[in-house]
């Protein structure tokens, strides 16, 4: 069993300062503080000015840096150099710490800890990672004495399960879902971290998988103690012991010894959550009870189907769906062409200077002939434009422009734009472009006259009865109409 499955691991790590496998801490630095023995922390490791130690955990130390080329403060985990060596342990102490970034790396949900970057530096092996202000783990939360009302519980398993089905559909298993690898911001956000053990199926790191019983006992599910087929039921599991844990402040399988947890989860049906406090409803008690289920296949089939029972009990769960499907599809509009060269905090104030719009299938959004001054970006769904009532593009997507030459000048539509199905798009003027940051206009401007350009590309080459080219290894252009 792997070194670091202690049943008495949980919940508190490291006085909530998270340890464990993975070592990942992320919070506010505490001025002033230092660690006997520790190394002097360097000033720069690659491109990445490191700020301040956060902490250290029995993996790694982290440390709160500065990306001059994203212009973004991160967090950097830096593997413990006595850990990383070339001997057998060493070896596969390496392994795990950059199967984090691995796993982890493929994934961008807005409930799942980002990693931006990983590498070597020397003798040095580092994660960068998304930095968080003021985080807590959920583990703080699973205290009888801290224990969150029931609605905001319930709330957080929503968001959770979300995640997993979004990883789940990636092809990645967590392995090590607990309190502690659950991460809370100051907003109140959550976010799932530590991938160190997790597998991509089909997809292993120079294709060998890593062996043996992974995972935390407390969390473990019954066909991963005993080595049997993991797949993402099994995190399924380790999440419903953690919302029981949210709901009573109880762990379901608790016990004195490694063996005797094993037993009760294999074994032992745990109280329902009503029974421990009288606020947990009858239908909590189910869907809690199925996700801890002995047989894989009478859980939740995915998290999606989970998530859905709980928004069933709780109608205003419908805004935190409409939210998380909102970070999702922002975290998406990075991969189109139209926002490459934007960071971050450039396609948050872009998407806030405009405005929304969502129509239903068959709604017009651009009418042929009409007036207009405003260009749309389309955030997710698909749209048809049409010209003398005849189709010319059927298909326009996330990242895609329409309307563009309206936004120069206030001129006459060429083309009608009606959505295709659900449609969801940015609307932007320039009075509208004019509230945000100067470098976020020019990078949109920049983004703008590229479209413009292959715009009049498409053009010039129908006039002359070609096809527009372009250069080996160039993305495709960024189709515009309206």
């Amino acid at each position: 069993m792997d070194e670091h499955n202690d049943p008495m691991h949980e919940p508190d790590d490291d006085n909530g300062q998270r340890g464990g496998s993975g070592g990942t801490l992320i919070q506010d630095p505490v001025p002033g503080r230092s660690h006997a023995g520790e190394a002097r922390m360097p000033a720069r490791i690659g491109r990445y000015e490191l700020l301040e130690q956060l902490g250290r955990g029995s993996m790694g130390t982290v440390y709160a840096a500065y990306d001059p080329f994203s212009q973004l403060k991160v967090a950097i985990k830096v593997a413990n150099p006595g850990l990383i060596d070339e001997s057998r342990h060493g070896r596969r102490m390496r392994r795990l710490f950059f199967n984090e970034a691995h796993a982890a790396g493929v994934l961008n949900h807005p409930n799942i800890l980002k990693i931006f970057d990983a590498g070597v530096e020397g003798d040095t092996c580092f994660i960068v990672m998304e930095f968080l202000g003021g985080v807590r783990t959920l583990a703080e939360f699973t205290q009888p004495e801290r224990l969150l009302p029931i609605h905001e519980a319930v709330a957080m398993v929503y968001r959770l399960a979300s995640a997993l089905d979004y990883m789940h559909g990636k092809g990645v298993v967590h392995r090590d879902i607990k309190p502690s690898n659950i991460l809370v911001a100051s907003d109140g956000s959550v976010k799932l971290a530590d991938f160190s053990i997790a597998v991509i199926q089909g997809a292993e790191p120079g294709g060998k998988p890593l062996r043996g019983v992974m995972g935390t006992p407390l969390y473990m599910a019954p066909e991963q103690t005993c080595e049997d087929v993991v797949t993402g039921l099994t995190d399924i599991f380790a999440l419903g012991v953690v919302f029981y844990q949210l709901l009573t402040g109880c762990h379901p399988f608790a016990a004195q010894t490694v063996e005797k947890v094993l037993w009760n989860v294999a074994n032992f049906e745990p109280l329902p959550p009503s029974k421990l406090r009288s606020e947990c409803t009858p239908e909590l008690d189910y869907i809690v009870r199925r996700m801890l289920n002995k047989s894989p296949r009478r859980r939740y089939s995915r998290g999606l189907e989970a998530a859905a029972e709980l928004s069933v009990l709780y109608q205003d769960l419908e805004s935190i769906k409409r939210e998380v499907d909102f970070a999702e599809k922002f975290a998406e509009l990075g991969r189109y062409p139209f926002f490459r060269e934007f960071t971050t905090a450039e396609m948050w104030e872009l998407l806030h200077a405009g405005s929304w719009r969502v129509l239903a299938p068959g709604e017009v959004l651009i009418r042929e002939g009409e007036r207009g001054h405003a260009v749309y970006i389309v955030v997710s769904g698909y749209a048809t434009v049409t010209k003398g009532g005849q189709v010319v593009t059927d298909g326009l997507g996330p990242g895609e422009c329409l309307g563009e030459l309206g936004y120069l000048v206030e001129v006459e539509r060429t083309a009608t734009v009606t959505a295709k199905t659900d449609l969801a798009v940015i609307e932007l003027n320039e009075d509208a472009l004019c509230t945000a940051d100067g470098t976020t206009q020019m990078r949109f401007m920049k983004a703008f006259v590229r479209v413009l350009s292959w715009r009049l590309m498409e053009t010039t080459a129908t006039a002359l009865g070609g096809a527009t080219a372009s250069a080996p290894g160039t993305p495709s252009p960024p189709r515009s109409r309206g």
